[in-house]
């Protein structure tokens, strides 16, 4: 049962509207707020719906093939949504229809676990069947979860024990002016996610064209890395890379710019990861940057930014001013050590920040290719999937020549400023062997004769291998923000942290829990020392 007066009228102009449902694999409510959503004149732009349910009721739902008799249309979005659902875990997961401008962000486990992993102030709660047996600890939960207007009377009656809900309602930001300094897989998914709420948003890049960094290499694997302990770096790469394969299947061509066919783990037994897959980083930057709200400026390098009458000027290395933004994004690590700010460097962001964006590490990574041999589909050795390991090989990257690629190396520190092809084709020769020793001898010939070319540019790495992403200042009202460090794990990691960044900036509900963004935060506190260890 809805909690608000008719849907269609109480979000009539709002830019965004968040729907709060208790029992989201019942259906109906989330069926019925989709479809009059998609065809309201004056619907908001972006429509957040957190959906609650036990992972005993996801697994029927997307086990379930009977016909519920629904009609024709309903049974299309259905089978959207089961698609979308595939393969979850308990814990929160973010699931984008619609273009992206329908969030739904899915819930698995205990509620009163899982509405306080969120940071959520919903305008409109569903409450499912299953509400009459939750108890007041539940009942609390869902109410310091909702703005005081958005609670039905049925739930007022049952007078659980009350707490003070002032203060806590999120402040939605209105669409802005914002810019992005730099134009790589991360910048690029930022710049995406606030277009699509309606922000106009300026990309600045030093480089010519978009991806012509660390973003450019020739493909790149999307693959999560589990551990036994299950810990908070592979709970975090699991939802990450959930939700990178829905962008690629929503933008790039299969068997050409992407394949999400699966990915053979070699570390040290092996695994086959079937929710993974390789794909052509530029091709996904490209169709992230394609959007009318989205500018992208190239040859364009930001040398500092100054605080002028609420808003940012972004100034060049003459001084002259680039662009004006109320909100500054910065997606490039190593650019940001150098970035003065106001005439100081660093000084003026929050101490924590400091702290961690010294902690930076350049690591410069090196890849080999080269072209398939005429023979290679007659070896039955040859792998038919990505490999990854102490190390990665892809076996096939088609284009107008099909090329194999292995590596990359891993050199933090003072290696990585002068590093020499020769010597990491060894490097890149050396694990190969021991990936695929069958392979390598195939390969011998291109290596020993100097037919193997390389990729080379420089990643970044923080004190504990996670991205910092987040706000750079102090306080409520932070308009510096900073999604960077993402290392050799960016292709994975960048739609991810675009999500949480966009939902902490405009008070959306959060893409995964609480205690899992806080490890991501660009504010964490450093509490040891982490070495970088030479692995990809």
């Amino acid at each position: 049962m809805s909690a608000s007066p008719d849907k269609a009228l109480a979000w009539a102009g709002r830019f965004a509207w968040t729907v709060l449902d208790t029992a989201i694999f019942q259906l109906d409510a989330f069926l019925d707020t989709w479809l009059v959503w998609r065809k309201h004149e004056f619907r908001p732009r972006m429509l957040h719906y957190v959906g609650m349910g036990s992972f005993e009721e996801y697994t029927h739902f997307v086990n379930d093939t009977s016909d519920r008799s629904h009609s024709t249309s309903n049974e299309v979005v259905l089978q959207t949504l089961r698609a979308a659902c595939a393969d979850l875990t308990p814990g929160i997961h973010r699931i984008l229809l619609d273009q992206g401008q329908l969030s739904l962000t899915l819930c698995l486990g205990d509620p009163t676990t899982m509405l306080g992993a969120q940071t959520i102030q919903a305008d409109q709660v569903c409450l499912g069947a299953n509400f009459a047996k939750w108890d007041m600890r539940e009942r609390e939960a869902l109410r310091r979860c909702c703005k005081p207007e958005a609670l039905p009377s049925e739930f007022m009656a049952l007078r659980p024990r009350t707490r003070n809900l002032q203060n806590l309602t999120l402040a939605q930001t209105a669409p802005k002016r914002c810019a992005v300094i730099g134009a790589g897989i991360s910048g690029a998914s930022i710049a995406n996610a606030l277009a699509k709420r309606g922000w106009t948003v300026q990309v600045f890049d030093s480089y010519e064209t978009p991806a012509a960094g660390a973003s450019g290499l020739p493909a790149g694997l999307v693959v999560p890395q589990p551990t036994v302990d299950d810990s908070t770096s592979s709970q975090i790469l699991r939802r990450a890379c959930h939700l990178m394969l829905q962008h690629l299947r929503a933008n790039l061509v299969r068997g050409h710019d992407f394949d999400d066919g699966g990915v053979l783990q070699k570390s040290p037994n092996a695994i086959f990861h079937s929710n993974a897959a390789w794909l052509k980083p530029k091709k996904m930057v490209s169709a992230w940057l394609e959007h009318p709200l989205i500018e992208f400026k190239g040859n364009a390098e930001v040398a500092a930014l100054e605080r002028v009458n609420g808003a940012w000027k972004l100034l060049n290395a003459q001084g002259e001013i680039l662009a004006v933004a109320d909100i500054v994004v910065v997606a490039c690590a190593m650019g940001l050590s150098t970035l003065k700010i106001n005439g100081n460097l660093l000084t003026s962001l929050a101490d924590e920040c400091i702290q961690n964006i010294q902690s930076l590490q350049p690591v410069h990574g090196t890849l080999s290719l080269g072209e398939l041999p005429h023979d290679f589909e007659q070896n039955s050795h040859w792998p038919t999937h990505p490999v990854n390991g102490n190390g990665s090989f892809l076996p096939c990257i088609p284009g107008p020549h099909n090329l194999w690629m292995a590596g990359s190396t891993f050199e933090p520190g003072p290696k990585a400023q002068e590093p020499t092809p020769e010597r990491q084709h060894l490097e890149n020769w050396a694990r190969l062997k021991q990936l695929l020793p069958l392979v390598t001898d195939d390969l011998q010939t291109q290596f020993e004769q100097a037919q193997v070319r390389h990729w080379q540019n420089i990643r970044c790495v923080s004190h504990d291998r996670l991205p910092l992403v987040g706000p750079l200042e102090a306080g409520p009202d932070a308009t510096l923000w900073a999604s960077v460090g993402m290392g050799a794990r960016g292709l994975t990691l960048a739609a991810m942290c675009a999500q949480l960044l966009v939902a902490r900036l405009c008070g959306e509900p959060l893409p995964i829990e609480k205690s899992l963004a806080r490890k991501l935060d660009s504010q964490r506190v450093r509490r040891k020392k982490h070495s970088v260890k030479e692995t990809p």
